[in-house]
């Protein structure tokens, strides 16, 4: 939040040419030759459309009900959310190969996991239905070349939820992606709150920002483009809610952060940090894992925190997160 109590957005200058060299990027890796042609609810051709204008000028007929036609540039289509492939003859792309799909692949495979993203979709289903800005926001994410580390709907309004039973007004996310989680949170404030979201990747900061007034919930939403480790210094605190789900081996220094820019009663999330099981692994020198590790210790020893961790299994696999609150 600005010093006049309003938010604003920010994108890097420079994010036009990393989104044309990724564009150019998913170009080779998906072999269009185009024009081919997509169904798709109108109101998400047009979202992706306005989005992915910086593509490389690979055409795509995009086919509205009643055989209308819009063209735009673009590197790729997927079959996502609410978007399903047609025509792909035309596009020599097999949707085994160079398609993917709606399902999100756990990040830690499991012989238990189809099960788990059944019971998933069936608490989504009825406690946490996306609407269809939420679920363009992941086609959009997924057509810009960003990995699945999208909390899942689910923990989308867990997060919602702390929002509201905690009151905030002022939350922290350290690492945006592309602002799916964001768009939960923002939601969830009061009409005078506001996101501070911190996104390194000027390209996915982009399509976060464009996700984030899709949904109509910009005006509560910052993003700060770089670097965590060198916006962090220049936030005004205190936060009432702090996420953090940004790379894990930074996440003690992330931590030692939000304890300066907390409060009394500030809440701290900490996002993946079971990692399949590999967190108990004290002989592990994989980066992640030690971040976590060393995480973990931080918030064990730190008397002005109180925490607790729980272990989730879904549809993103077996994995989990931390939960502090700071003393008064």
């Amino acid at each position: 939040m600005t010093d006049s109590g309003q938010c604003s957005m920010m994108a890097s200058r420079t994010a036009s040419a990393d989104q044309v060299a990724l564009c150019q990027l998913g170009r080779r890796q998906f072999g269009l030759n185009g024009p081919w042609d997509v169904t798709c609810v109108p109101s998400t051709i047009s979202r992706l459309a306005r989005l992915l204008r910086f593509a490389d000028r690979t055409s795509l007929n995009l086919s509205r009900g009643g055989g209308r036609k819009l063209s735009c540039n673009f590197y790729s289509m997927i079959t996502v959310g609410q978007i399903t492939t047609m025509n792909m003859h035309e596009a020599n792309l097999s949707p085994d190969k160079n398609m993917e799909t709606a399902v999100r692949s756990p990040d830690y495979p499991n012989a238990e996991a189809p099960q788990w993203a059944a019971v998933d979709d069936y608490f989504t289903q009825r406690l946490a239905p996306q609407d269809e800005a939420l679920s363009t926001a992941l086609a959009a994410n997924a057509v810009a070349g960003m990995p699945r580390h999208d909390v899942s709907a689910l923990q989308g309004k867990f997060l919602a939820l702390l929002v509201r039973l905690t009151g905030a007004k002022r939350v922290l996310e350290i690492g945006t992606l592309g602002g799916y989680s964001t768009i939960w949170m923002a939601r969830a404030l009061p009409e005078d709150g506001c996101v501070t979201s911190i996104e390194v990747d000027p390209v996915r900061a982009e399509v976060a920002l464009e996700n984030c007034r899709s949904a109509g919930c910009a005006d509560k939403v910052e993003i700060r483009t770089g670097a965590a480790t060198d916006v962090l210094p220049e936030l005004r605190a205190p936060f009432d809610l702090i996420f953090i789900d940004a790379d894990k081996p930074n996440n003690p220094v992330y931590l030692e952060w939000a304890l300066r820019l907390a409060r009394p009663g500030t809440v701290i999330i900490g996002d993946n940090v079971v990692r399949g099981g590999q967190v108990i692994d004290s002989m592990s020198t994989e980066p992640s894992v030690v971040g976590v590790r060393r995480f973990t210790d931080m918030l064990a020893s730190d008397e002005l925190l109180d925490s607790t961790a729980l272990q989730t299994v879904g549809e993103k696999g077996w994995d989990g997160f931390t939960l502090s609150v700071v003393k008064g």
